[in-house]
């Protein structure tokens, strides 16, 4: 069978290739969602070689989120790969190869507990009330597992995931009973042990360090005395990690996490009359904690907002339906751009003072409508960032032509095979949502269960353009081309809306 993968993806291709040739589709024509499927289809079938956009996990379940992935060595010796996402999931995979080449591949929960020992919930079904879909109960999301070096030179697992706050009863609270502005980041003790057939993934302890307390009654920004954040509103962020999964650790010693959060909230008069304190603007901002991920060394700083250099809000960061958004940052270290391996390889070039830059992929923007892929790089530290823009200035999506494909896609993080480089990013089928849905909006209570995100690898290629490095899709199936000749299917557009729900 496998001698056969090449000649039927070579066939497919040759068929939408005929289709595409055959119509001469101008860009303002939407692709036939028969089209579309078959694209679908072709995405998910493994190749024997090649660079080629793969869907690597099933429908059937909702990964979104990706992080970085990780070597670990199980408790029988053997090495595994782990990538972390939204709800509690990881997968795990013995060959980043097998990955690049397509075919989807099972995820796994994460028995992940609070202080008190109770279980995190993963994901419900708002339609069936089973763990599945976007709803979450007690949400948790990017989930990320890294190395981490203590005291005594030992090398252990920690894991970073975000989750609801606990309440009185020593149980987390449940975003559906209104508690989404507990928002937590917590560090857990991580280990993989003997379950079944495999291993699994258990997290606990959690430690936040980067939001003491639970916020006032209907704020998302709380402030001391001072005027210093001690609670802000946000999703995705995890420590800086290295090629290997070591965590990055500056010159000082300091742990640099970058996350986005909501720096600007606002009020809104609701239907009964009263007001209330909404999240608006979101930023990405680097915490600096000590080694031990315990403290506080220096309180959040912005590395990238959602204005231009010229003070004008980034096209990509607008949102119709509510304040502007930039998220999602992962940080790649590199020396001369090429990744830095390790921690030694670290040290090795400070000891040269050679000099390091950050690479920053980040989302930005309404979900349901122009949601992207972005990134931006510093030369020297995180402070300096600049994005990747066009000629006009705007925000570049490296994924852009997949929209045409999948509506809320982006999240990217990058990883490495040799001298090749790919993104990992979450998106949508289109083709695989009900006639009559709106793509730019939140969608309806009913309408959650069809918005499931699969992950989805793209294979890229870095180059330099007027002095600056940036990235570009590389298909070696023609794919890019084909898509560039149509446009996203069943998009409207609505503004002026007020939603009390926000990301």
């Amino acid at each position: 069978m496998k001698s056969l993968l090449p000649t039927i993806f070579f066939a497919v291709s040759l068929l939408l290739m005929e289709t595409s040739c055959a119509s001469m589709a101008p860009a303002s024509q939407e692709l036939p969602r028969s089209d579309h499927k078959k694209i679908i289809q072709n995405l998910k079938l493994p190749v024997s070689s090649g660079n080629y956009v793969r869907i690597v996990t099933n429908e059937s379940h909702e990964v979104p989120d990706p992080t970085r992935p990780l070597l670990v060595n199980l408790p029988d010796g053997k090495k595994t790969h782990v990538i972390g996402f939204s709800g509690q999931n990881i997968m795990m995979i013995d060959s980043l190869e097998k990955l690049v080449k397509g075919g989807t591949f099972p995820v796994a929960k994460v028995d992940l507990k609070n202080q008190y020992g109770f279980n995190y919930g993963g994901e419900i079904d708002p339609a069936t009330g089973d763990p599945f879909g976007y709803a979450f109960d007690s949400s948790t999301w990017d989930v990320a597992v890294f190395r981490y070096n203590d005291f005594s030179g030992n090398t252990k697992l920690k894991l970073v995931a975000g989750a609801m706050a606990t309440g009185t009863d020593g149980k987390p609270l449940l975003i559906r009973d209104g508690h989404n502005n507990t928002r937590q980041r917590l560090f857990f003790d991580a280990e993989f042990k003997s379950s079944g057939n495999g291993f699994r993934l258990f997290a606990h302890n959690p430690k936040a360090p980067l939001n003491p307390g639970l916020p006032l009654e209907g704020n998302w920004i709380e402030r001391d005395a001072r005027g210093k954040i001690i609670f802000s509103h946000g999703y995705g962020g995890e420590p800086i990690t290295l090629l290997n999964g070591d965590l990055y650790i500056d010159e000082r010693g300091w742990v640099p996490f970058v996350h986005e959060t909501v720096v600007e909230q606002r009020n809104e008069r609701q239907s009964d009359g009263t007001i209330h304190k909404i999240p608006y603007r979101t930023a990405i901002v680097v915490t600096y904690l000590d080694s031990t991920l315990s403290r506080i060394m220096k309180p959040a700083e912005t590395v990238f907002d959602v204005f231009r250099p010229d003070g004008k809000i980034w096209k990509a960061a607008d949102r119709p339906t509510a304040g502007p958004l930039v998220e999602g940052p992962h940080i790649e270290v590199q020396h001369e751009g090429k990744p830095v391996q390790s921690l030694a390889e670290l040290r090795a070039l400070r000891a040269k003072r050679a000099g390091l830059g950050f690479q920053m992929l980040f989302s930005a923007g309404e979900y349901f409508g122009h949601y992207g892929s972005y990134m931006a790089y510093s030369q020297g530290d995180l402070h300096h960032m600049k994005a990747m823009t066009d000629d006009s200035g705007e925000l570049t999506d490296i994924t852009a032509p997949l929209r045409v494909l999948f509506t809320w896609i982006g999240r990217p993080v990058s990883f490495h095979i040799g001298d090749k480089e790919y993104l990992l990013i979450h998106g949508v089928d289109r083709s695989g949502l009900p006639e009559g849905i709106k793509l730019d909006t939140l969608p309806k209570p009913h309408e959650w269960q069809h918005f499931r995100r699969q992950e989805i690898v793209i294979p890229v290629e870095r180059f330099m353009d007027k002095g600056l490095r940036k990235l570009r899709m590389k298909d070696d199936s023609g794919l890019i081309e084909k898509l560039m000749k149509f446009k996203p299917r069943k998009v409207s557009h609505i503004r002026g809306l007020s939603l009390i729900f926000y990301s």
